[in-house]
């Protein structure tokens, strides 16, 4: 079955961030979190559509990144980094993915 590997970064620093929350939108929502080196892999991944994945972690944005699936492309294995924003001191952004409420995917 095809996975989806990747990596939680600090965007400024470069460095990993453990234990930030994952979650693959798709037909159904998967959840798991990085460990200790900022991996994650999610082996249950559906390949068979577009995926949206989103990292969090406290004291930075909302981090997103988009597979394409494409199905002339034979791949086992798809890989992704998402570098999350350091969130400033002097403000607090408002960053979320709004989600039809019957189905968890995604509305565009």
């Amino acid at each position: 079955m095809p996975t989806a590997d990747g990596a939680v970064i600090d965007a400024e620093t470069g460095e990993a961030i453990a234990g930030a929350s994952i979650k693959v939108y798709q037909s159904t929502p998967v959840n798991t979190e990085s460990d200790e080196n900022g991996g994650f892999q999610v082996t249950d991944a559906r390949l068979k559509e577009n995926l949206l994945i989103t990292a969090s972690s406290a004291g930075y944005q909302l981090g997103r990144a988009e597979l394409a699936f494409d199905p002339l492309v034979v791949q086992r294995t798809y890989t992704v980094v998402i570098e999350l924003q350091p969130v400033s001191k002097t403000s607090v952004p408002l960053n979320g993915v709004v989600v039809d409420q019957a189905t968890g995917n995604p509305i565009s």
